[in-house]
């Protein structure tokens, strides 16, 4: 459990906990792959079970962490796939592969309700954005722009930004978002050759 704060994540050998929403960042990555193989390729019945058994235990495990934008995140990827779904081949197989889709979702979302812990529950789906968390993160994300913008180009280079914020910038806390992250790391530089990447795999898809 992450700091006693009733979220789930790893140690590292050195019994570090890893923060729950990068966490999550790498359990999205596996989880879309998992429903991309499921849905867009052929495969036989053990692949199958196997496929819905890893993406099953993959979401539940992104929602132990707590992550509201891994949630998030993890439901945008899901969008993509299910339009690429629609616009690959309009045609019947298309067509009960979309029904089995939406069929999966809605399984694995009422699986994850009666798994999931009461407070995991109430944190991912509190609407409230006067909570402490959303007011705490937003005084991270303030000085973490404030400490790049004193570096804005190339950025600090891959160093713990949680630790560039509180020797810079004086505030006890971490960039609390991926985006700002790469520009704290890799200045605007490493953020236009993120988004690079990130524009050719949608020019893949579709």
């Amino acid at each position: 459990i992450y700091e006693g704060s009733g979220r789930y994540t790893i140690q590292f050998f050195n019994n570090e906990e890893i923060d729950p929403n990068y966490l999550a960042e790498f359990l999205i990555i596996g989880g879309a792959l998992s429903v991309s193989k499921l849905l867009l390729r052929k495969k036989t019945l053990l692949d199958i079970i196997l496929l819905v058994a890893g993406t099953l235990i993959i979401t539940i495990a992104i929602f132990y962490t707590g992550s509201r934008a891994g949630v998030l995140a993890y439901i945008v990827s899901l969008f993509g796939i299910f339009i690429k779904l629609c616009f690959n081949n309009r045609d019947m197989i298309s067509v009960r592969k979309v029904i089995v889709f939406m069929t999966i979702a809605i399984v694995v979302l009422i699986i994850v309700a009666l798994v999931i812990p009461r407070e995991i529950y109430d944190r991912i789906f509190e609407m409230n954005l006067n909570d402490g968390s959303n007011s705490l993160r937003v005084q991270h994300w303030l000085n973490a722009l404030k400490c790049w913008s004193m570096q804005p180009i190339f950025g600090y280079g891959p160093a713990l930004t949680k630790e560039l914020i509180i020797s810079i910038m004086n505030h006890n806390g971490d960039a609390h978002n991926t985006y700002l992250t790469l520009l704290l790391q890799f200045g605007l530089v490493g953020f236009l050759m993120f988004f690079l990447l990130f524009i050719d795999v949608l020019k893949g898809l579709f």
